[in-house]
């Protein structure tokens, strides 16, 4: 048995068969505090140090930072990644146990744009014999690593041991992603997201195309104090326009309105509040309906209804607590009230 005894991995030394089980545990610890700052920490914060597929980011890197807490033995017990702006939890990493080529961590991710929620789930990962890392439970391969640790290429693998497809990396010298490359199970390249980054490291904007003719533009736009002041997109379809969105966001970075337009004349705009949001739709620019939904630790409720004809109010539907429809009350063409129908 060998026992790491430095941080160099070429020093190592005879352990005595009678102390075994002692220094069963202190090549544990040595062992992940040794692969942790060479090879384990800059992939794990490479690929967990990005947006977690939202909305408003789209997997882009972010101004942000990681930090490790240790225990008193200096082993590695949480990684915490912030967003800085504005600064805020967005993942929380524990990790619960290393045994051989194993590791399993609890992984909590943080939302805040629409509903606040979190999410935990929990993980193994598993490392080659250079303690760098090749799968996650998840199904993705680390196939490719660059000098830096980052990675390059993962494979989506079935529970079968197929592959679904790849995805490949770009980074610009700080760590930060540039593109994105999906290939199919043959290896054809099918579509591509950029990104480009301002001054503070948040992104400036967000570019998917795919050889079917989709497209996707994003442009953000901040504040003097670096937070996300709104977002404009614009979709595509065989470069016909098919429809945009714009993301307004309060100064925490919530979402306080989203409108969307498509090509068909339709448009609905979203208003959030900290108690509802509400949804009115427009179509050829004419109100048609009015939803109030009330915002619950749970989800979502809808509470009001309102439908209008040309433009004028026709009836409004009351939902109770719980959701259900209580009552409905029509409205003539002078806007009066006509009946109250019971549920």
């Amino acid at each position: 048995m060998l026992l790491f005894t430095g941080c160099s991995k070429e020093e190592i030394e005879e352990v005595p068969a009678e102390d075994l089980n002692a220094q069963e545990k202190t090549i544990s610890l040595l062992k992940s505090n040794e692969f942790l700052s060479s090879n384990f920490l800059p992939t794990f914060t490479n690929y967990y140090g990005r947006d977690a597929a939202t909305s408003t980011y789209r997997s882009a890197s972010l101004a942000s930072e990681w930090v490790h807490e240790y225990d008193e033995q200096g082993k590695l017990v949480k990684s915490s990644f912030f967003e800085l702006y504005p600064y805020r939890l967005l993942k929380e990493i524990k990790y619960l146990g290393l045994a051989d080529h194993e590791l399993k961590y609890e992984l909590t991710s943080y939302s805040y744009y629409g509903m606040e929620y979190s999410r935990t789930e929990t993980y193994e990962l598993t490392m080659d014999d250079q303690m760098n890392i090749n799968m996650i439970s998840r199904g993705e391969e680390f196939i490719k690593l660059n000098e830096q640790g980052w990675v390059t290429l993962i494979h989506d693998v079935a529970s079968n041991g197929n592959v679904n497809y790849k995805t490949g990396y770009e980074y610009d010298e700080n760590g930060k992603v540039l593109k994105y490359l999906s290939y199919d199970i043959s290896g054809t390249h099918y579509a591509t997201v950029e990104y480009t980054y301002n001054e503070t490291g948040d992104p400036l904007s967000y570019h998917f195309q795919n050889i079917y003719g989709a497209e996707i533009k994003v442009d953000y736009f901040y504040r003097e104090d670096n937070t996300l002041e709104r977002l404009e997109e614009e979709y595509y379809n065989d470069e016909e326009d098919f429809g945009s969105q714009i993301f307004t966001y309060t100064p925490g970075e919530k979402y306080a309105t989203l409108t969307t337009k498509t090509g068909d004349g339709v448009t609905k705009v979203k208003t959030f509040t900290e108690d509802e949001y509400i949804v009115e739709l427009f179509e050829n620019e004419v109100l048609s309906q009015v939803a109030v939904y009330k915002i619950l630790d749970s989800g979502y409720l809808i509470s009001l209804h309102k439908i209008y004809l040309n433009g004028r109010l026709h009836k409004i539907e009351y939902y109770d607590d719980n959701g259900e429809l209580n009552y409905t009350e029509y409205y003539d063409e002078n806007g009066e009230l006509t009946k109250t129908v019971p549920a």
